[in-house]
């Protein structure tokens, strides 16, 4: 029954995704789920409106399906930048890529995609670790570069940063920021981690969002590409084994971790992994998935246990570190 409804949500989806946000029907759909949450979406020609009391953002036409999660999470998209005031109201305009934005608790300038990675979920990838000085990290979905940016400062002129960024909008933003802050000591790869070697294809959306069109849940609301791919183990052999881990790619970490599992195993590199897995996959979130891959792996690992899911793990203390 779950299976028979997921491809049901996904067909219905797509068919909302082929008529889109200039559709009224399909609008008033959207606009009715954003009002559950005390925001309302409105088209206003060039862009979409997500209004909530005071407060705007403002959406590219093409980004509607992800109205009703930033109506649902308004102050988590809303509050880390800061916005402009326009006939009196809050604005953040998010409706066209490469717009400089600034953080609002440390001040430090972004060209953006669309809406921001959140620097308070960055700090929660560090419970069980924080890079220092000379470590190499690796950033897997650096999207356009903030996540790399707080690694590169941890990690110093000694270490480095391989940001791992296959949507080419996001990618060239992550290029336009390393230059913006003199970012030396991050390598910028416009390459895919997945489950095999090869080329995939790829939804590029210029979100937080864009994934391997294999592990979506809908149909794509950008231009479908292909991107070259490694796995995990070839990044590692490539790269060398770094000393952390940071992945958020809207649930291929299943597979990532999956067809890592022998290697790991085997190889109980001294790697801790930071990730993201509030996303959800045949109808649940990833991260006790993700434990358990771990787990299998011979790691130690756990999630939060409130608000968007984060997964740490660690080698157990009695592993070699062969690697």
């Amino acid at each position: 029954m779950t299976r028979i409804s997921s491809v049901f949500r996904r067909a219905v989806t797509a068919s909302l995704i082929r008529l889109g946000p200039r559709n009224r029907l399909v609008l008033s759909l959207i606009n009715r789920k954003c009002q559950e949450f005390e925001a309302s979406l409105t088209d206003q020609g060039s862009y979409l409106s997500l209004r909530k009391g005071d407060r705007e953002m403002r959406l590219a036409l093409r980004h509607f399906v992800y109205a009703p999660t930033l109506a649902e999470r308004f102050d988590l998209y809303f509050d880390d930048l800061v916005p402009a005031v326009i006939d009196g109201r809050k604005v953040l305009d998010y409706s066209h890529p490469g717009i400089l934005h600034t953080y609002l608790r440390s001040g430090l300038q972004f060209q953006l995609a669309s809406f921001p990675e959140e620097e308070e979920a960055i700090q929660g990838y560090f419970q069980w670790y924080t890079p220092k000085l000379g470590d190499t990290v690796f950033d897997i979905g650096a999207h356009c570069g903030v996540s790399s940016y707080h690694f590169a400062k941890l990690v110093g002129s000694t270490g480095r940063v391989i940001a791992f960024e296959p949507d080419p909008v996001n990618f060239s933003l992550l290029l336009s920021n390393i230059e913006r802050h003199k970012l030396d000591n991050i390598l910028p790869l416009q390459i895919a981690i997945a489950g095999c070697r090869g080329e995939a294809s790829f939804s590029s959306e210029g979100t937080i969002g864009s994934v391997l069109t294999r592990n979506s849940s809908r149909s794509s609301v950008g231009n479908v590409v292909m991107v070259k791919t490694v796995t995990l183990e070839d990044a590692f052999r490539e790269w060398g084994p770094p000393q952390f881990c940071k992945i958020d790619i809207e649930g291929s970490e299943i597979e990532v971790i999956d067809s890592a599992r022998e290697f790991l195993k085997s190889h109980q590199p001294r790697c801790e992994f930071a990730l993201d897995t509030d996303h959800l996959v045949d109808g649940s979130v990833t991260d006790k998935r993700i434990e358990l891959l771990f787990r299998e792996a011979g790691y130690e690992s756990t999630s939060s246990s409130s608000g968007p899911k984060t997964t740490w793990a660690r080698p157990l203390p009695t592993s070699l570190g062969k690697c």
